[in-house]
């Protein structure tokens, strides 16, 4: 069993290639070590409590994550995901494989959790004086033939239906394990009948503080639980199908290490890729912040998705005769636009020379005699024409104005032809484009690689490609402004902050207008595994 408490910790900043967050074994030390995150520089590794935390939760995602796939791959909506008895496998959209390796020792519980098997009438074998004469020729080889037409024999075997009020001892055992784990995963247990086993396990062979995965009670709570499981072995006569699901799962909790000995990394438990979970937690927040109207792509582990209606920019194409396109693949666009207009949205296609609220007038003059936003020109020179010194004098454009006291009504009716549109998908079709898009590029690196005096090969075409994507942007939707971000996974001593912008950034983001972002990996990671509970 994974003693947290002795568990050493590795960091490894700058550009290092090994994205392998888990635990392995340390060949030269022999020790279980904690491969942590980019950007955890500053995680307290003396605090037991923050490395409990930081342990089950990534477990916890991993677990989801991978059932996920594994779900999508069954529904035939996700390709190139494997299962073994060690792990799992997936392939990446640049056709890396990403490589999972199992935590058998919690798996091991968790997937041996069966609420029928626990709670359900079983059938036992139990012995009886009871006779039944249409299976006594079962019986023949153990009777004692006293004559010839006399035949004794001493006890049969019947299956009986038994309700465990006191369960088994296994059955108590496994529910306690089962409870501490959920507990750990911050979980709720599905079952009170669970909740009661677990206790009366407790109260017969521990005390109340004992804990499996508290620092000072671990060692002596393994022990007496490896005690009991072997007096249970010793003394159980009759050992069917349910005791062996139970004792195996157990077993394994007790004395698995994971260790796969053919892993000449040493890995235990781990994604051997982790850049590919910093985009799940990314994308998850984002969609979690997002208004359902404001996302328009992603890209999720290879897995392009539109929405609203999004017509995608994003591909090369040698010419317009051909139909061979390169998709291109930027982790997430969304827009700034809420579906309320405001003044910057109107900015958009009129140039306001007056838009005050303290009863002046207003004045607009089209920036594009090519917008497609024909009536507000007609409802602009419907207002105009309220104006007596227009009416009399148009040619005069110092009468080109609307009237103070007609300004009120105006913009409520522009906010009434607005509220027309089905959001940002009627939006995109007009020209210009009226709101902003926001480029987003999950990078799994260091702060270090951003602020560098030289950057690496790998950085500069990352801001390359992220150019590229507002470059395509501009052009098929003119008007809209287009703005870079990099986010990166950085460890936060507040819990409650969101994110940083990174000071000091190599000389190339700046004159790219790519503003890179530390996000809370904590409250990402959080934000994910509660996500639809």
């Amino acid at each position: 069993m994974l003693n947290l408490k002795e568990l050493t910790f590795s960091y490894k900043p700058l550009d290092w290639q090994d994205t392998f967050v888990g635990i392995k074994k340390n060949k030269e030390t022999d020790k279980f070590e904690f491969q942590l995150p980019k950007g955890f520089q500053q995680f307290p590794t003396e605090q037991f409590s923050s490395v409990k935390t930081l342990f089950f939760r990534t477990y916890k995602t991993y677990r989801k994550f991978f059932e996920e796939k594994k779900r999508l791959s069954e529904e035939n909506m996700f390709d190139g995901f494997n299962e073994s008895d060690k792990g799992y496998s997936l392939e990446s959209k640049d056709g890396e494989t990403i490589s999972y390796s199992k935590l058998n020792m919690l798996d091991a519980i968790l997937d041996a959790y069966n609420e029928l098997q626990i709670l359900t009438i079983k059938n036992k074998l139990s012995r009886t004086n009871e006779i039944d004469y249409t299976k006594i020729h079962r019986y023949l080889h153990k009777a004692i033939f006293v004559d010839e037409e006399t035949v004794f024999i001493d006890e049969m075997e019947f299956p009986k239906k038994i309700i465990d009020a006191d369960s088994p001892t296994i059955i108590e055992m496994f529910c306690f394990i089962y409870s501490e784990i959920k507990s750990a995963l911050e979980e709720k247990i599905e079952s009170d009948r669970v909740k009661t086993l677990s206790s009366e396990f407790r109260d017969k062979h521990l005390t109340h503080e004992s804990s499996i995965f508290e620092e000072e009670t671990f060692e002596e709570t393994i022990a007496i639980l490896k005690d009991v499981l072997d007096e249970i072995d010793r003394t159980t006569p009759y050992k069917d199908s349910d005791y062996w699901h139970f004792y195996d799962a157990i077993y394994k909790f007790l004395y698995g290490e994971n260790e796969n000995p053919e892993d000449e990394e040493g890995n235990v438990w781990g994604i051997s890729n982790f850049a590919v979970l910093w985009e799940e937690l990314c994308f998850a927040e984002a969609k979690s912040r997002l208004l359902e109207t404001q996302l328009l792509f992603a890209d999720r582990l290879g897995v392009i998705e539109t929405f609203n209606d999004f017509d995608s920019p994003f591909f090369l194409q040698i010419n317009s005769h051909t139909d061979k396109r390169r998709k291109l693949r930027p982790d997430l666009v969304y827009t700034n636009f809420d579906g309320t207009v405001g003044r910057e949205h109107f900015e958009k296609i009129y140039l306001i020379k007056t838009w005050e609220w303290n009863g002046q007038n207003l004045k607009l003059s089209p920036k594009s005699r090519n917008h497609e936003f024909y009536e507000l020109d007609e409802l602009y020179n419907e207002y105009l024409n309220k104006n007596p010194k227009y009416k009399n004098d148009p040619s005069d454009e110092r009468n080109k104005f609307i009237r103070a006291e007609d300004k009120d009504e105006f913009l409520e009716r522009v906010n009434v032809y607005f509220s027309k549109f089905k959001g940002v998908r009627d939006l995109m079709k007009k020209k210009p484009c009226i709101f902003n898009f926001d480029v987003i590029d999950y990078k799994y690196i260091t702060e270090e690689t951003c602020c560098a005096k030289n950057l690496s090969e790998e950085r500069k075409l990352d801001i390359k490609k992220q150019l590229v994507y507002e470059l395509a942007l501009q052009l098929n939707y003119a008007g809209g402004w287009t703005y870079s971000e990099f986010w990166i996974p950085h460890f936060f001593d507040d819990n409650e902050k969101d994110f940083e912008e990174v000071t000091g950034l190599n000389q190339l983001f700046t004159s790219s207008k790519i503003t890179v972002y530390k996000r809370n990996f904590l409250k990402l990671q959080e934000l994910y595994i509660t996500e639809n509970e």
